[in-house]
């Protein structure tokens, strides 16, 4: 397989990553009314995923910011919520 074929592959599968993202959108949701804790540990995996996303596809700046801000926050309450 070539570096360009394998790249190709590579970038889909980073497409549908956002598949993940959303998913644990959905489940964290969920958890969050049993457990917030547990809620927020599956929403930071939401929004790393997002922020990885981001770097890897060149996405436009405001995403990148917007997934950031949204990473910052979910550490800040889990931070919040430990303490």
């Amino acid at each position: 397989m070539t570096n360009l074929k394998k790249n190709e592959k590579a970038i889909k599968i980073i497409v549908q990553m956002q598949y993940i993202t959303l998913f644990c959108l959905m489940v964290g949701q969920i958890v969050t009314k049993i457990s917030f804790l547990y809620g927020q540990y599956i929403f930071i995996v939401a929004n790393m995923i997002s922020v990885f996303r981001c770097f890897a596809l060149d996405r436009p700046k405001s995403d990148t910011v917007k997934d950031i801000a949204c990473l910052a926050i979910t550490v800040g309450l889990i931070i919040i919520t430990i303490i």
